[in-house]
């Protein structure tokens, strides 16, 4: 009998034993750590830049007693955004539909005024940044020029006038103390020592300034140092665990089945896609969200790797251009090797083309002697396959190219360049009138 209940309660504990167990095992829950989906890196290429370290003027001129004065010297231009930083302007009011051409023409170009040149338009509520813009009217407008009016009987307050060039709109506001500013008085007071332009005429439809005398400038050579491509990779896709890499016939491919991003070692340049924001089906970004935007992206990887600034936008291709300078002269590569560039599309970036070179040691080759704006003009308009209403600008910029001898440099040659239509072309060789020697 004792036996018996012995071998009752074992069995009992055992049946007891295996439902606690049952339980566990349906129960267990491993302590796994979670898993993230949203892959996150941060990568800094370069530099992250401000709005005014971008978008900037690329010209000042200075009409003064009848003649013309203008620089494109970095550092004047830079001290002008620091002063316009510091502006407190008031009583804004646009005067657009108050100008005929003529008052037009002379309220940008006329007597005692400084006229501050940009090379694109710029939306208001971008350029806010800079300047404190007090009007919200102009939240979906911009402009490319601002004109000061250097009215030295008035020392209390000055005009202020923002203009979109293109669209003849002009938007005026007030300007406490002008000459309170040092840097405004004195640089107005030294205008005669900058360099001498020109007005020209194109047909009634804008005026172009250029330097009245030839110009001597230097050949420069940079050396260059390489970006390596691994680090845009890391950069620009969502999660570059899942890339992968094929080898071309001039360079690298990557992608992760989303995105592509051609590698091209030829000309120093990566070409990233992302077919998903295809421009075709996208909703249209404003001027000034698609500026913010481009810079932001740039920003996001620390991609300022030279002295790029902001150059050109096209709001119906949802593009922005920004270009290589070189001492306060637009660069320009027929292979796009002097340009960012970004087209958007979706709230997205849809394709970016940069290079993915830096510059790094500079060396003066020799000298040149550019011809005047009047030689360039002449060479220009006799051409006889040319339309004058078709010319929009003209510059100084410096053609770049590699060394053939050494690959790892490039050259960086003053000539005379002109936008046509759209376009930037140079004045090519057997145009020009440039005296070349060794000095």
């Amino acid at each position: 009998m004792r036996y018996e209940t012995i071998k009752s309660v074992i069995l009992t504990i055992l049946a007891l034993l295996s439902i606690v167990l049952t339980y566990n095992l349906w129960t267990y829950q491993p302590a796994y750590d979670t898993i993230d989906n949203n892959y996150i890196h941060e990568i800094s290429i370069s530099e992250k830049r401000d709005i005014s370290d971008v978008v900037r003027p690329t010209l000042l001129l200075f009409h003064k007693y009848g003649y013309h004065y203008g620089t494109v010297q970095p550092n004047v231009i830079e001290k002008f955004i620091q002063m316009m930083k510091k502006w407190d302007l008031y009583d804004w009011q646009d005067l657009s539909e108050e100008l005929n051409s003529s008052e037009f023409f002379s309220l940008v170009h006329g007597e005692q005024r400084i006229e501050i040149v940009f090379p694109d338009i710029v939306p208001f509520d971008v350029f806010n940044s800079v300047i404190s813009i007090d009007d919200d009217s102009l939240s979906n407008s911009s402009f490319d020029r601002l004109i000061i009016e250097m009215n030295e009987s008035n020392k209390h307050e000055a005009d202020v006038y923002f203009v979109n060039y293109e669209k003849r709109l002009v938007i005026e506001a007030h300007l406490e103390s002008p000459l309170s500013y040092p840097f405004l008085a004195s640089t107005w007071e030294k205008a005669e020592d900058y360099t001498r332009y020109f007005d020209y005429d194109v047909q009634g439809i804008r005026k172009l300034f250029l330097p009245q005398d030839a110009l001597k400038f230097s050949v420069i050579k940079y050396y260059t140092y390489v970006i390596n491509p691994d680090k845009f990779k890391l950069a620009l896709f969502s999660d570059p665990s899942f890339v992968t890499k094929d080898l071309l016939d001039q360079g690298d491919q990557y992608t992760d089945g989303t995105s592509m991003m051609n590698v091209d070692y030829q000309r120093s340049l990566i070409t990233y896609v992302n077919p998903a924001n295809n421009r075709v089906s996208f909703s249209m970004l404003k001027n000034g969200d698609l500026l913010q935007q481009t810079i932001d992206f740039i920003n996001d990887h620390g991609g300022w790797t030279d002295d790029y600034l902001y150059f050109g936008m096209s709001p119906a291709e949802q593009k922005v251009s920004f270009r290589l300078f070189i001492d306060g002269f637009p660069v320009f590569n027929e292979e796009g090797m002097a340009e960012i560039v970004e087209f958007w599309g979706n709230n997205e970036i849809y394709k970016y083309v940069r290079p993915f070179y830096t510059l790094n040691l500079p060396l003066t080759a020799e000298h040149i002697t550019l011809p005047s704006g009047y030689e360039m003009l002449d060479q220009l308009v006799n051409r006889p396959d040319f339309e004058l209403e078709y010319l929009e600008d003209v510059t100084i910029g410096y053609k770049m190219y590699r060394d053939p001898q050494t690959p790892k440099v490039l050259i960086f040659e003053p000539s005379w360049y002109y936008r046509y239509g759209g376009s930037w072309l140079r004045l090519t060789s057997d145009e020009e009138v440039t005296n070349r020697g060794l000095e």
